[in-house]
């Protein structure tokens, strides 16, 4: 379900003589701008075809740049989410710590070279960690299947050229802001943006696989930005690789 902040259907106030007054008269209903742009999104990545998905597996590979654009540091994960099971788990290895996650529903289970970790901070941190992957890797659908309060600030032309369609997005009780930028003509999702941490963040998709018909997450840039997503720097490079699909 999703919460639209701008009007689907149409009032007319109409004004009649004696008991009953003044009463609203529903002249129509149709779909929201924001509905109608997530409806055309979700066609063009493969409309209801990701329901169909049992099980996705993708390697991603981060590479932390500095100001001058030199690669500080490069870390390799391997993800698998279980749409059946209702899991999703992060293998990587860091400082030669071999380290594996995974989240079932409200449960988190952390191992460390092998060990099983109980220190609930780092537990809280690993969890939000999986729900940070799975909702950046999994749009435009957790655009569908949530609650979030999306509102439409039309059309505008980002950095780079491309003409695109801007839904802004906030959840109740939370300070982040995202922004989803699909494009103007074949409604792919192109860009997020985000302010998290009293920072604002642009994450251009520079490509999208075809493997599985969902136009994925292939390639993808970060900037850090104004408050206006025009770009400062360089952040970070992403590049993702799908291993199996079922």
């Amino acid at each position: 379900m999703i919460t639209v902040l701008t009007p689907a259907c149409v009032f007319k106030p109409i004004k009649t003589v004696g008991f009953f007054g003044v009463f609203l008269l529903l002249i129509g209903c149709t779909p929201s701008t924001t509905e109608k742009i997530l409806s055309k999104a979700k066609e063009a990545h493969g409309g209801s075809s990701y329901q169909k998905l049992k099980q996705i597996d993708y390697e991603k590979t981060s590479w932390r740049l500095s100001e001058q654009g030199d690669t500080l540091s490069t870390q390799v994960e391997n993800h698998s989410i279980d749409f059946e099971k209702g899991t999703s788990g992060i293998f990587w290895i860091k400082d030669s710590v071999h380290w594996q996650a995974q989240k079932k529903r409200q449960r988190t289970t952390l191992l460390k070279d092998g060990v099983a970790v109980i220190d609930t901070i780092l537990l809280a941190k690993i969890s939000r960690k999986l729900d940070a992957a799975q909702f950046v890797f999994w749009q435009p659908f957790r655009l569908l299947e949530s609650n979030p309060q999306l509102s439409y600030q039309g059309t505008q032309t980002l950095f780079n050229g491309w003409e695109v369609h801007h839904l802004a997005l906030r959840y109740p009780g939370q300070t982040d802001r995202w922004s989803f930028f699909f494009d103007a003509k074949t409604y792919l999702l192109k860009a997020t943006g985000v302010f998290f941490k009293n920072r604002y963040s642009l994450i251009i998709n520079d490509k999208q696989e075809s493997k599985t018909g969902l136009w994925l997450h292939e390639k993808r840039t970060s900037y850090f930005t104004d408050s206006l997503f025009v770009p400062n720097r360089k952040g970070s490079l992403y590049a993702y690789k799908i291993e199996a699909i079922h």
